[in-house]
């Protein structure tokens, strides 16, 4: 974003606001916002030991050469022709960050993805920003409803410390473990719903709408899993898992505080609609605009399942 003039840029916040919903492009942005909060620390630091030593001024990149952060350090990819027919793929992402959402004429999927943030809370013009506070909330919220034995059935006997699966481990699912949504009332299956649909609501709501029709179609054989402890802020880890259908999400308590979801398992297209029709001709307009506006995408280098910190010369090829 960082070799963008500030048309092309725009161009490209458009077509993300029109390829994402509404609550998922304010996720995007203040996940970029925080980063960017990163690079400004990262540089006050370095320019106090910068003038401590009488050196001069340094120009872009981390300091000493290390990781840049920063909005300008994200990248927007295309794998594939764009086209209202065939496949294709819109990538975008940098520090904490991978969407991934590939259409097919009106079908679209957004798996696998990695929406994260480092931090998972910073302060802007004295607002408090958590960009995946929500999905934060509401798992805990679901796994204190529990009472004791579906409390015993949902959480894991083992200590899950990170994400589970990643690049390099394709065709690999996961076991359903933990509890099943069958064993949960009513008002728990809501929950479990409402969760679910923190993560899968980030793309175009006609793209997400039939994705969680299907998901409330499998919910009495989706698992909901709790690792770690149960109090609000601590660092645990959640995952809900149905057939088509699976998030893990991992949440650490540090010096810097990060939340990490990553959707590892592919799921189906969603099925066809004139919403999803209408949403794939918005996404191509703005595409066009895009590309009008002389935005080229480059060829997307392999993206770590933790959101690791990328060579900040840029993106390279896989």
């Amino acid at each position: 974003m960082g070799d963008l003039t500030p048309s092309q840029r725009a161009a490209v916040t458009n077509l993300l606001s029109v390829a994402l919903s509404r609550d998922g492009y304010r996720k995007v942005t203040d996940i970029m916002r925080g980063d960017e909060v990163l690079r400004t620390e990262q540089h006050q630091v370095a320019d106090v030991a910068h003038r401590k030593r009488g050196g001069g001024g340094r120009g872009r990149g981390g300091p000493g050469g290390g990781v840049a952060f920063g909005e300008a350090e994200y990248y927007l990819a295309f794998l594939g022709t764009p086209s209202a027919t065939a496949p294709w793929m819109l990538q975008f992402g940098g520090h904490h960050l991978a969407i991934n959402l590939t259409l097919a004429g009106s079908q679209a999927t957004m798996a696998p993805s990695l929406p994260a943030a480092q931090p998972a809370t910073y302060t802007v013009e004295g607002r408090t920003v958590r960009p995946l506070g929500n999905e934060n909330d509401k798992a805990f919220a679901l796994i204190n409803a529990l009472n004791a034995e579906q409390r015993g059935q949902a959480i894991l006997g083992s200590r899950v410390a990170d994400l589970v699966l990643g690049p390099g481990q394709d065709g690999r699912t996961i076991q359903p473990e933990g509890i099943r949504a069958a064993a949960l009332s009513a008002a728990q299956q809501t929950m479990l719903l409402d969760l679910a649909r923190e993560w899968v609501g980030i793309m175009n709501d006609a793209f997400a709408e039939p994705r969680m029709a299907e998901i409330r179609a499998n919910l009495p054989n989706t698992y909901f899993a709790w690792s770690g402890p149960t109090t609000n802020g601590s660092a645990a880890y959640s995952a809900f898992r149905g057939r088509r259908s699976s998030s893990n999400t991992h949440r650490r308590t540090a010096s810097i505080t990060s939340t990490r979801s990553i959707a590892i398992r592919p799921t189906t297209m969603a099925q066809s609609s004139r919403a999803s029709r209408g949403a794939t001709f918005l996404i191509g307009a703005a595409l066009s605009v895009a590309l009008g506006a002389g935005v080229s995408a480059h060829r997307p280098r392999r993206v770590p399942a933790d959101g690791a910190d990328r060579d900040p010369t840029g993106p390279r090829a896989p």
